[in-house]
């Protein structure tokens, strides 16, 4: 019977759970959001982040116009005119969103003039993945977003929202 129970209330609670998406933030690393803490890799601020994961009032965006960008000659001279294309494409991926205000919802997706919006977008190009190839506008549009204050969501989704720490040895929370 005690088991039954039990059965009963795991079915019960798995039958609430809902598929949820996430996104996160990003903002200047706070204070605790170090790569190490007492020799122990805590996993953030490391060689390349420009910010760390924030909730949603504590974020950063940009909020002008226009983004102006340019080509160093050493991606002039590996990339060529392909590769400045392809950032251009990137970019104009991003002018190209309408604003806020004429994207709609209808609780389940979102639509932008009318098209619904994919919930998912990572297609892998196994030849190119083989080779060691990256897609220069791919890279470029989540370099542009994580810019523009949005963190890797795969990264940051699960994170802390604040640590402290008690005692010796160090607890951290």
């Amino acid at each position: 019977m005690r088991l039954s129970k039990q059965l009963l209330v795991a079915v019960l609670l798995l039958g609430t759970v809902r598929a949820s998406l996430g996104f996160a933030l990003l903002g200047p690393f706070a204070t605790w959001q170090t790569a190490s803490y007492g020799g122990v890799n805590i996993g953030y601020n490391f060689d390349g982040d420009i910010g760390g994961p924030h909730t949603p009032g504590e974020g950063y965006r940009w909020n002008v116009p226009i983004i102006n960008f340019a080509f160093d000659q050493t991606f002039i001279n590996y990339f060529g005119t392909n590769g400045q294309n392809a950032i251009r494409q990137a970019v104009e991926m991003v002018n190209g969103l309408p604003p806020m205000s004429q994207i709609t919802n209808d609780s389940a997706h979102l639509y932008i003039r009318g098209q619904r919006v994919p919930m998912q977008t990572k297609r892998v190009n196994f030849l190119a993945q083989s080779l060691g190839l990256l897609d220069v506008r791919s890279v470029g549009l989540s370099l542009l977003m994580e810019e523009l204050g949005l963190a890797e969501a795969e990264r940051w989704v699960w994170t802390l929202g604040g640590r402290f720490t008690i005692g010796n040895p160090t607890i951290t929370n």
